[in-house]
């Protein structure tokens, strides 16, 4: 019965994603928050789709730069589900069918050849945050599903909330599998993306989203910052703190919203 169940679920899931994007495109054509709105009802449904159960600790500072941990594919749903933001993407989402124009009409911003460098997104996010709004960014630069313990945040990131002088909120995500005999599986970075899903709608996986305590910009250097909401992050999810990289390459230079 699971495959059955499975092949249900994802073309309603299917349905699901291009219904909902010509939606979101709708609204957003009126205003990009009614857009954003959208999206974060499309999002929740999405989840509860998968079977993922989502449970949320604290709130979202106004106009906070959020800088979770990135675990899966799923930390951008369950982030947009609980609160509308901007993401940082890497430019080849651009040119995903429904999602990528989805993705753009949003005000998600892209990074690549087409689209600038690190300095240019910054200062497009810092914009965004100075106006009012949440920004999402993942510090880690890359997903990272292993418990060997969080990836050094990278703290070049960090002038994005001191531009704006808003605050920085860490956020954790732990993911526990409903089953825990089953593990974790497909959701872990190596599997294909389609694959994931699949594995997901059989067994359904529950998401704990700690926002915690928001951390101000003034007084701390961007290594300070990074190192305060790593080591925030780090203790909730009980894991221990990597070395710090020596050096950086231009790929750490910005971190984006990476699906699988």
């Amino acid at each position: 019965m699971r495959p059955i169940r499975q092949l249900l679920i994802l073309a309603v899931a299917t349905i699901h994603l291009v219904a909902g994007g010509l939606t979101v495109t709708a609204f957003t054509l009126r205003s990009m928050r009614l857009g954003q709105q959208a999206f974060q009802i499309w999002s929740r449904t999405a989840l509860r789709l998968l079977g993922v159960r989502l449970r949320v600790h604290g709130r979202v500072a106004p106009g906070a730069f959020l800088a979770p941990n990135h675990f899966s594919w799923v930390d951008i749903l369950v982030l947009q589900a609980i609160t509308p933001a901007t993401f940082l993407s890497k430019e080849e989402v651009r040119d995903w069918p429904v999602v990528g124009p989805v993705a753009a009409r949003l005000g998600t911003v892209f990074i690549g050849p087409r689209y600038g460098g690190a300095d240019r997104a910054a200062r497009a996010l810092s914009g965004r945050l100075a106006s009012g709004e949440s920004v999402i960014v993942f510090p880690e630069g890359r997903l990272n599903h292993t418990s060997d313990g969080i990836l050094p945040f990278i703290a070049r990131l960090f002038r994005i909330p001191q531009e704006a002088q808003t605050v920085v909120q860490p956020v954790a995500l732990i993911y526990r599998p409903r089953n825990p005999a089953a593990g974790l599986g497909a959701l872990v970075p190596e599997h294909s993306f389609l694959r994931s899903i699949v594995w997901l709608a059989g067994r359904g996986v529950d998401v704990d989203v700690y926002l915690l305590d928001p951390l101000p910009v003034d007084g701390r250097t961007r290594g300070e910052l990074a190192d305060a909401a790593e080591q925030a992050v780090a203790q909730t999810l009980g894991l221990p703190r990597s070395r710090k990289r020596k050096g950086a390459t231009t790929a750490d230079t910005v971190a984006v919203a990476d699906p699988v």
